[in-house]
């Protein structure tokens, strides 16, 4: 009788080291795609920034804009939390593509910087661009503490029976 209460109290104890292990996995989980989910907060942020800033050099280059247009609004593809790292760093890249283009044409007309929309726009894109900097170190802070997790003996085995797997970093 005591042998078979032994093993039940360690099937309990089991039990419960199992559902606190996958609480503990789907809360950094979480924590992850809340990150992501931010990120994609920030692009499109910084996406809306850059069609504005792209509207008012237009108009103030009346029709006539050295630099062809390379996106239309509504093209980016929407960051959410089941994003990867691999299309935030390929949006980042076409934005920045743009703000390159962007500064360019600035640059050959610096009256239009001076110009009350103009600096409104660059002074956001900046601000974007310094949060979108803290939201990737956000991201891979929470995917580390993740990973850590997934890949920690025994937390690994459930981990594996219950399809926890790697994160990839944004580089």
């Amino acid at each position: 009788m005591e042998i078979v209460m032994i093993i039940v109290l360690l099937i309990i104890l089991v039990g419960i080291w199992v559902i606190m292990t996958r609480k503990k996995l789907a809360c950094l989980e979480e924590n992850v795609c809340h990150a992501m989910n931010q990120i994609g907060v920030q692009l499109d942020s910084r996406a809306r920034t850059l069609e504005m800033l792209w509207k008012t050099t237009e108009e103030l280059a009346q029709g006539e804009l050295p630099v062809s247009r390379q996106y239309e609004n509504g093209n980016w593809e929407k960051i959410g939390a089941d994003a990867t790292p691999k299309q935030v760093m390929e949006q980042e890249k076409a934005m920045e593509r743009i703000t390159a283009q962007l500064g360019t044409v600035l640059e050959e007309h610096p009256e239009w910087k001076m110009q009350a929309d103009c600096v409104t726009y660059l002074d956001a894109l900046a601000g974007y661009e310094k949060m979108m900097c803290t939201s990737r170190l956000i991201y891979n802070d929470s995917v580390t503490r993740y990973n850590k997790a997934v890949r920690r003996f025994p937390a690994n085995l459930i981990a594996w029976m219950l399809g926890f797997s790697r994160r990839e970093y944004i580089g």
